[in-house]
């Protein structure tokens, strides 16, 4: 288990009393993940994420009744939620295989047993799979010239550290098995991509809440660039 801080935790516990509270539906476990057991937290900035599963099975209805009460007064608080059933299945979406990782690896258990963690080899197809179906259409659409998502985003800091930190993690990931924070996945970038050493310093520094040291035009050169290696190269 990990050295979660105790904010992130209460945050957490104070979603699970809510989510109680609605009486739809029994939480049998429930876990701790994301940047608040991966080292990456910023209470000013960062989501508390759950896993949790239930006892039995939900209608989507239920689902959407966690959601709302964990975000209830504006709590900064990401649901990914599982059934019997969900758990059951040969695979896993994308969101639920990384939460069952991150769980099994270093999560922070507030009820019930957690989960066990996603097959390796299933790990990897569904990382792979996200890297085709979604990174590179992301990436297609980042060299546009439209305003939009993700267009748009390439010209602020966000969208550096959203890209990159975003496949960088999923490259660590297919490298070793291991879940690691955005922050970290682009220090072992850096090693790998020396090249690109100056984007994935820059969102790095961004990560951290730093200011901006590169000019908007410039930062989306060099963070498209950087993307295109992190999606053809192997780690």
């Amino acid at each position: 288990m990990s050295g979660a801080p105790r904010r992130a935790i209460d945050r957490a516990e104070a979603a699970l009393a809510r989510i109680d509270a609605l009486g739809r539906g029994h939480v049998a476990a429930a876990v701790l993940v994301g940047s608040a057991v991966l080292g990456d937290w910023r209470e000013d900035r960062s989501d508390v994420d759950l896993l949790l599963v239930s006892g039995e099975g939900l209608t989507p209805g239920a689902r959407e009744a966690w959601r709302q009460a964990a975000r209830l007064g504006g709590a900064r608080t990401d649901l990914v939620i599982a059934d019997p059933g969900d758990l059951s299945r040969a695979g896993y979406d994308l969101d639920l295989a990384i939460a069952l990782q991150t769980a099994g690896q270093c999560g922070h258990g507030l009820r019930g047993a957690p989960p066990p963690a996603p097959d390796r080899a299933w790990l990897s197809a569904v990382l792979e799979d996200n890297l085709a179906s979604y990174w590179r259409s992301w990436l297609a659409r980042a060299k546009g010239r439209s305003l939009g998502w993700p267009t748009g985003a390439m010209f602020t800091p966000f969208g550096a550290v959203w890209g990159l930190g975003g496949m960088a993690r999923i490259r660590s990931t297919l490298a070793d098995g291991r879940i690691v924070s955005k922050r970290e996945a682009m220090n072992l970038a850096l090693a790998r991509l020396p090249a690109h050493r100056v984007i994935l310093e820059e969102a790095g520094r961004l990560r951290d809440g730093a200011a901006p040291r590169l000019g908007r035009l410039e930062r989306r050169r060099l963070a498209l660039a950087c993307a295109d290696d992190l999606l053809a190269r192997r780690w």
